[in-house]
This record gives C-alpha cells, structure tokens and sequence, in this order.
C-alpha cells in the first residue's frame, strides 16, 4: 500500500479520455437517466444524440473540489469513478460552493446503476450498433520534426527555431481535443470544412455563422447551445459575431504557427483529408 501512495504522489495528473468499454458500460447501466435521484432527464435524446455529461466522483485535476491526491491518473477515470449525470447536474456538482462530497455521489452511482443492472445485456447490442463511436478508441499521433510539413509547404512556414515550442503547442492542443466527445469534433468538422468552403476566417481562425450551422448543416440550436459551452471549456471554440453583429461559432487554431488552414493546405497537397486531425488526431502525419 506504502508503495502504490507514493507512485500516485509522483505522478503528475493528467485529466484522461474514460477508455471506451468504461464508457459503454456506464450509458448501459444508466437507465437512458441522469444519475441525480430526482432527475429524469435523459441522457440520450430522440434524435439519437448522447446529451449526457461524464462526472468524476473524485476529480481529474488538483483544481476540482474533490481531488484526491493519491489516486493515479487510471484510477481517476476508472468506471469506479465516473457517473453520468445531465449537463445541468454535472454542472451542480462541480460547481464552486456545490455541497456534494465523495460519499454521496457514490451513493448516487450505487443506487442509480442498481436499478438498470439486470437490463445491461439487454441494451448492449442496440448500444454498440447506435453508437459506435463510443466503443472506438482514439489514438492520437504527434508531430516531432514536422518533415512531411516543412517539405511541402517550405520551412518559411515554419523556422528550426519554432520547431519544439510548436510540437508542444500542438500536443497541449491534441490533449484537449481528444477531451471532446466524438459529437463535438463532428461539429468542429463541419465548421472547419465550412469555413474553408466559404473563405470565412475571423483572425485566421475558421468562423462560420450560427444561422448557416442551422440551416445548411442541420444543428440545432439547442445542439449548438449545449455542445459550445464545453468546446469553450477545452479551448477549441467559443460563440462569437461577426462585423455585422451575427452570431457565429470560431475555432481555434491548433498553434499560432500553424493554423488550421495552413493544415488543409498542407493535407490538400498530401491526399490526407481533415478528418485524419480532427477525428482521428493524426497530427503525426505532419512528420
């Protein structure tokens, strides 16, 4: 014991993606409800759309009010550790004065997952046929050298001297993108292919209007509204206006040096679509 504490003091934490099975398990357990006795919201809506927030009991960063330092990183997205609750609820208990502590809400995960136990098997094959992307597990590539990028599109871009600073940017960039469920980089997707589509960037980064996501994509509003709040939350976009005060959804560049349409650019040259960065996070092949 002595020497699993002191393996968990030293690592440094790292806030990871729930490992796919772990995922799976907790959709299949929560009865399609939010784990919050009272609530009845669900967790996957009509149109097939997993509205549903992952909450660590004890949390994943020396930030939250829960933390417990001598957990490991693996421990901290454990299935043990997780519970799905709605977005409002996730919110509430993770909130600066919220009162819950680690003894109720595993009392709620208990006796919330109790309930819809003898039902798993059940919903197993209808979950994995539904939702595949949950049950896929990312492994994201990084760039070193940037051999492949600065042979293509020329070291001007990109000079011996940003090489290492840019890696590093790219990687902090990559860790929060691989935080965004699969439905999230979906809509940056489309932003991204829009904007390019349409040449609309906003100080380079790619800008699409909130109206034409509606229209021309198909997201709702209430999609819009609930998936842009934790996009904003990682860092990968955030609502903004246009010069005419229209609302718009703007990303954000992967680096200041190399932006995202430098990167279409580049994939462009190279056969590799952008679905290969944004999906799959295979910055790698910038190498």
């Amino acid at each position: 014991m002595t020497n699993h504490l002191t393996t968990s003091t030293k690592e440094k934490p790292k806030r990871l993606t729930p490992k796919s099975d772990v995922v799976r398990r907790l959709y299949l357990l929560s009865g399609n409800e939010c784990a919050e006795p009272s609530c009845k919201n669900v967790l996957i809506d009509s149109n097939q759309t997993m509205t549903g927030d992952i909450a660590h009991i004890e949390s994943a960063m020396p930030d939250g009010k829960r933390f417990n330092k001598s957990m490991t990183n693996e421990q901290r997205r454990s299935f043990d550790n997780l519970l799905l609750l709605c977005a409002a609820h996730h919110r509430a208990v993770d909130g600066k004065n919220a009162p819950h502590d680690v003894p109720q809400l595993k009392k709620w995960k208990a006796d919330h997952e109790r309930r819809f136990a003898a039902a798993e098997q059940t919903l197993l094959k209808r979950f994995q046929t539904n939702y595949p992307d949950a049950s896929s597990d990312l492994s994201p590539t990084l760039p070193v050298e940037f051999v492949s990028f600065r042979s293509v599109m020329g070291s001007d871009i990109l000079a011996d001297s940003e090489i290492a600073s840019t890696a590093k940017a790219i990687a902090d960039y990559v860790d929060s993108l691989e935080n965004a469920p699969p439905d999230h980089r979906d809509l940056m997707l489309s932003v991204l292919k829009g904007a390019l589509k349409r040449n609309s960037f906003q100080w380079d980064r790619p800008t699409l209007l909130c109206d034409e996501l509606t229209s021309s994509f198909g997201v709702s509003a209430y999609k819009l509204k609930r998936m842009v709040p934790t996009l904003e939350k990682y860092g990968l976009a955030w609502f903004s206006e246009d010069m005419s005060d229209n609302a718009t959804l703007e990303l954000a560049n992967p680096c200041d040096e190399i932006s995202w349409a430098v990167i279409a650019d580049f994939g462009q040259a190279v056969g590799i679509d952008l679905e290969r960065f944004v999906i799959s996070l295979q910055f790698g092949d910038l190498d």
